[in-house]
């Protein structure tokens, strides 16, 4: 009975901890996750999860809009130069105005 009784309890308790985070935080923790020391897969990595996390805010919508802009020539070229500290600086005051 009280091997029951944990065995339900630790399926509860992990169920807890590891439910789905909703889009949003998903998408948030995915912008947390990327490497800025390969600049073509923060590009498309930032192309793809910015768009999920802009909401209604027009402020958002611009500074994404923005820095994709400044990140296109990282997605396309051969060999991509190291990105810019002012550029990194920008992304992560958007993930912190995306909270």
């Amino acid at each position: 009975m009280a091997l029951l009784f944990l065995g339900v309890l630790s399926l509860a308790l992990w169920r807890y901890f590891h439910r789905p985070l909703n889009p949003k935080e998903r998408a948030l923790e995915a912008l947390r996750a990327l490497d800025p020391s390969k600049p073509k897969s923060f590009a498309y990595g930032f192309s793809r999860y910015g768009a999920l996390i802009l909401g209604d805010s027009l402020e958002l919508k611009e500074r994404y809009e923005k820095l994709v802009h400044q990140l296109e020539p990282h997605k396309y070229r051969a060999s991509v130069p190291p990105l810019k500290a002012s550029l990194l600086e920008e992304f992560w005051v958007f993930v912190e105005m995306a909270k």
